[in-house]
């Protein structure tokens, strides 16, 4: 994954971070009534278009072991 400015395009868990300068953390990305939002640590929750900084993802799924 490479680090860019430009906004998440579909729904997902991604890395976030302001600047190079800070240190990143994951946010999820998510359409709501219409209205692309994100929701973070600490129940932080905004609309994706107030949200500036550099992104990289999205973060695949993890998939569970198969039975064996």
């Amino acid at each position: 994954m490479e680090w860019n400015a430009e906004p998440p395009t579909r729904e997902g868990h991604y890395w976030h971070r302001y600047s190079d300068q800070h240190r990143p953390s994951v946010l999820r990305v998510c359409v709501e009534v219409g209205f692309w939002s994100v929701r973070g640590e600490n129940a932080f929750e905004t609309f994706l278009d107030n949200v500036t900084g550099q992104w990289a993802g999205p973060i695949p799924q993890p998939t569970e072991p198969d039975d064996e």
